[in-house]
């Protein structure tokens, strides 16, 4: 993907801000990025912060988790509504 076609994307979800050139997810999303080359992929969930640089994209977690990848790497970005905790672990 081009930097600025994910940049676009990233730009038409009000529920990620922008500051600086870095977005951030609110509490109400999950977005999960989805990198790939030939021959092989990787998905990336739980994801809090995408940085689009002018020569890599950096990906950060929940966990605090850092990923780096070239902008052509990126696939695919999921935008999806946070589901609340309906269940707890455990019985009854």
């Amino acid at each position: 993907m081009k930097r600025e076609t994910l940049i676009e994307i990233l730009r038409s979800h009000e529920e990620l801000s922008e500051k600086n050139g870095v977005f951030k997810t609110s509490d109400a999303i999950d977005l999960t990025v989805y990198l790939g080359k030939p021959g092989g992929s990787l998905t990336v969930p739980r994801v809090v912060l995408v940085e689009p640089g002018a020569s890599f994209v950096r990906v950060v977690t929940g966990k605090e988790e850092t990923y780096y990848a070239e902008p052509s790497q990126v696939r695919a970005i999921l935008c999806a509504p946070r589901s609340p905790a309906s269940r707890k672990a455990g019985f009854g």
